[in-house]
């Protein structure tokens, strides 16, 4: 008996939910949620075999993407690019080296792993060096950046060869009262005033 009356709850169940559209479902339950009520929210869903959408809703909207689609990019990333990315492209013309940047952001960072083979591949070229900076047909900021983020270390311009990460970054030992600036070329625009590092000029 307890078998027959779970088969036709579980019957009754299927031709229930057999009857609810995904679209409708989907609609009922972003008009119900108390969290999607208070934020701007987008959705879309697709049926690719019917090749229609069921069900969108602020679709036509623009958004700036989540973190999950970051870490989507991130995780797809790494499993199709290669570990490594070329730093220089170059020409030798007899007694002339020309050398090109591709963008790679590695170059002195001292954020990343230390590379060297730049470095050591240009010191040991018997040739002048002529860096050609024309390859770089892009602006220096990417579309959609916030404008108010331009000043920040997260953020910086985009370059044919990045040094240092086209960023100077300072930090200062208050009990020793030093600081210290990579790349030092930059340390004589920057001084302690009253215990706060301030940069001159």
């Amino acid at each position: 008996m307890k078998n027959l009356l779970f088969a036709i709850v579980l019957l009754g169940s299927g031709l229930w939910l057999g009857g609810c559209s995904p679209g409708r479902f989907v609609a009922k339950e972003l008009r119900r949620s108390e969290v999607l009520q208070k934020h701007f929210v987008g959705f879309a869903l697709y049926d690719l075999e019917k090749k229609r959408w069921l069900q969108t809703h602020n679709a036509d909207h623009y958004f700036t993407p989540a973190s999950n689609t970051k870490l989507f990019t991130f995780y797809t990333a790494l499993h199709l690019l290669p570990d490594s990315a070329p730093a220089l492209r170059y020409a030798a013309l007899g007694d002339t080296l020309l050398f090109w940047g591709t963008g790679n952001p590695a170059l002195l960072n001292p954020e990343l792993p230390p590379d060297t083979a730049v470095l050591r591949f240009l010191r040991n070229a018997p040739q002048q060096l002529f860096f050609c900076p024309h390859n770089f047909q892009d602006e220096r900021f990417g579309p959609g950046w916030a404008w108010d983020d331009y000043p920040y270390y997260y953020q910086p311009e985009k370059a044919p060869l990045p040094l240092y990460g086209n960023v100077v970054h300072v930090s200062y030992d208050s009990v020793r009262q030093v600081f210290t600036v990579v790349p030092e070329a930059f340390s004589p625009f920057f001084r302690v005033v009253d215990d706060s590092l301030s940069r001159k000029g």
